[in-house]
């Protein structure tokens, strides 16, 4: 699949969030949606696996950042 949307977020809350986060809320409900081959690339916060299958059209990569790299 060539992906036609890449969505990216700040490394703040991993994809979908398990508390408040408006924009990434927003961005999962969209990329849901959309009838293009899309993708989701967010930071990997503890207990979320590196990939999950969202459906045909969609799915979410997660990538893990060092502590030395968020202290900065």
């Amino acid at each position: 699949m060539v992906d036609k949307i890449i969505f990216t977020v700040t490394p703040i809350f991993s994809i979908p969030p398990r508390g408040a986060a408006a924009v990434e809320t927003w961005m999962y409900q969209v990329a849901q949606r959309t009838n293009f081959p899309n993708r989701i690339v967010c930071i990997k916060n503890p207990g979320y696996s590196n990939y999950t299958f969202v459906n045909d059209n969609c799915s979410i990569h997660r990538v893990g950042f060092s502590r030395i790299y968020k202290r900065l």
